[in-house]
């Protein structure tokens, strides 16, 4: 409904100003509205908390699925919708520490599942490296799920794959809440695909 609303402004915008302005000053218009709006997006993206659904593997957005979910003190998994670059991080890093301030004292994991990652600049790469830090200093763990490649490839070529830990990569979300819950390792194939890249 919000990004509808933006597109109807938008659309609006464009519209009044074509009509009383001009044809090429309404493109105009439009053109800057929506790069602005691009930007917005980019900088505020969606983020959600999972949780498993009882009885099932299924993790899914808490905020969609409430009362049906098993919530654990000791564990929060998030997922990023979205692009990792400087004009983020800091979003990005103030709602994790909201989230885990939520969790207390009993936090001793967190999940970030990266499957909607597709991109991760070199502010991306440090913030999460001082994140990593962080949580080892209140001795919490932090593991990744789901990164596709061209996020692995950059986790190696930035060196971050050193600092997280390739222990603690993960394809499913499921494999890491296994590993944390029981110290389930990781199947041959499976520590494989976690840590595959080009170079």
């Amino acid at each position: 409904i919000k990004n509808r609303k933006d597109e109807f402004i938008l659309l609006l915008v464009t519209f009044l100003t074509t009509l009383f302005v001009g044809i090429i000053e309404g493109i105009v218009v439009g053109i800057l509205f929506s790069l602005l709006l691009l930007v917005y997006r980019t900088a505020k993206p969606h983020v959600a908390q999972l949780e498993r659904i009882k009885g099932t593997n299924y993790f899914k957005n808490i905020r969609r699925f409430e009362g049906d979910t098993e919530s654990r003190d000791d564990l929060l998994i998030i997922r990023f919708d979205g692009q990792l670059y400087f004009g983020n991080t800091e979003y990005f890093k103030t709602d994790l520490a909201s989230r885990c301030e939520k969790k207390g004292d009993r936090l001793k994991v967190v999940i970030l599942n990266a499957e909607a990652i597709n991109y991760m600049d070199s502010s991306g790469a440090a913030m999460l490296e001082r994140i990593v830090k962080d949580l080892r200093k209140k001795e919490i763990q932090f593991f990744i799920s789901g990164a596709i490649g061209p996020t692995r490839d950059i986790f190696k070529s930035s060196g971050l794959i050193d600092i997280i830990g390739k222990e603690n990569l993960f394809v499913k979300i499921l494999e890491a809440v296994e590993y944390c819950s029981n110290q389930k390792k990781r199947s041959k194939i499976q520590e494989k695909i976690s840590l595959q890249s080009k170079t």
